[in-house]
């Protein structure tokens, strides 16, 4: 766009010709970033570590772990990975002996998503007043109903770690199917919108040559 595309753009000159219209939009596009690349360059680095920046921010990771959690291709997705590590690093707290609360405050980081890591220190706060852990974690509703049914099953029972672990397996089944799906979608998609870029290219730079050939045959 800023070196092989304007030698197309002296050639066309030069010979005087009417471009069609893909070809001026090209042209256009690639003449704007030769134009303003000096200021584009900064810019883009600027724009990088200010994001980089904002996102080391609290308010920042709560805006992004939010938008993995609503997006809606990914959501459920995100959602499903932070339940399976969450469920996994609880069981295998309580099956060491380490108290509920204690537990929690661990696989509350273990999630990986301070959104969720907030839904879980709201869970512990009920807990602490006595309530079952099922109920605490319903209420923050960032749990999805699976997960509390099986955990409020494990509580009924005793048998609270063993479920967990089923949770955590279920998720994690769940997470690799849907990811290969997802992937065998996004490689088609992929090389849909490269084939269909480079067409556009390389259909602009070559009709004016049919231009030039009618011109000449005429």
């Amino acid at each position: 766009m800023t070196y092989v595309i304007p030698q197309f753009a002296e050639l066309y000159s030069s010979l005087s010709v009417p471009l069609p219209a893909p070809t001026r939009i090209l042209l256009a596009v690639s003449s704007t970033l030769r134009r303003n690349l000096i200021l584009i360059v900064p810019l883009a680095v600027g724009a990088a570590v200010a994001l980089r920046i904002w996102l080391g921010t609290a308010g920042g990771r709560t805006w992004v772990d939010q938008f993995k959690l609503n997006s809606p291709l990914l959501g459920n997705l995100w959602t499903m990975f932070s339940m399976a590590q969450l469920s996994r690093t609880l069981a295998t707290l309580l099956q060491g002996g380490t108290p509920l609360l204690a537990a929690l405050q661990v696989a509350r980081d273990a999630s990986g998503n301070v959104v969720i890591g907030r839904s879980i220190d709201s869970a512990m706060t009920q807990v602490r007043e006595g309530r079952p852990l099922s109920d605490s974690l319903e209420q923050t509703r960032h749990f999805p109903d699976l997960a509390v049914e099986m955990v409020r099953v494990g509580e009924q029972t005793g048998a609270l770690p063993e479920m967990l672990n089923h949770v955590a397996d279920y998720y994690d089944e769940d997470v690799n199917i849907r990811s290969a799906v997802l992937l065998s979608w996004i490689e088609p998609v992929i090389l849909i919108f490269v084939a269909v870029f480079i067409a556009f290219i390389l259909i602009s730079l070559y009709l004016p040559t049919f231009s030039i050939s009618g011109a000449v045959a005429g």
